[in-house]
């Protein structure tokens, strides 16, 4: 067997990246819905346990918000880092937010797998955190950016899943609270 290992739900943190509107609208439709609903799972799993979450927002001044579906998931976590850096790393604000949860996973979902993502995958890699990427909560414009990116992020050392995969693994059974609760966001 491989050390490949689940992170632990009370070690992890979701990070958020840039799933914003002005971003989103050149993605081909199919794809920004996979990513969308997917997200929206994941956060609504985090907030169900009142797990940490981060957002990060690029130039909102000139690219605009977060998503309002997004948004509307994160409720009252919906606090966003603003960036113009690529890697949110280097976001003004992060490293003082991360500090003070004190938690070694990250979980990444957001856009653009090949730039934003990545660069943030690659620097948490490189200060020592965990990075597991939600791979139908990413996207890119292009198939071929996505599918680069994920290779290239599981070849710097990030452990690639699926929305599903993670929530079916830390909810553990069916038939629960937790599970009736979480059924309609994994449709």
């Amino acid at each position: 067997m491989s050390n490949f290992t689940f992170p632990q739900k009370d070690e992890s943190i979701l990070i958020v990246i840039d799933i914003q509107d002005n971003l989103l609208k050149v993605f081909q439709e199919e794809i920004k819905e996979r990513i969308l609903n997917r997200s929206v799972a994941i956060i609504k799993y985090f907030r169900q346990h009142r797990m940490p979450i981060l957002v990060f927002e690029q130039y909102p001044k000139g690219i605009g918000p977060t998503n309002q579906r997004i948004k509307d998931a994160l409720e009252e976590d919906y606090k966003p880092i603003t960036k113009t850096c690529f890697s949110g790393s280097f976001a003004e604000g992060f490293k003082e937010a991360i500090d003070i949860i004190k938690r070694k996973n990250i979980i990444l979902i957001g856009i653009e797998s090949h730039i934003c993502v990545l660069q943030t995958c690659y620097d948490l890699l490189c200060s020592g955190y965990n990075v597991f990427i939600c791979a139908d909560a990413v996207g890119s414009r292009y198939n071929l950016d996505f599918e680069i990116a994920i290779k290239t992020m599981e070849n710097m050392g990030a452990t690639i899943l699926s929305t599903e995969m993670l929530i079916f693994r830390w909810m553990g059974r069916a038939g629960t609270e937790e599970f009736k609760c979480m059924l309609p966001y994994l449709k």
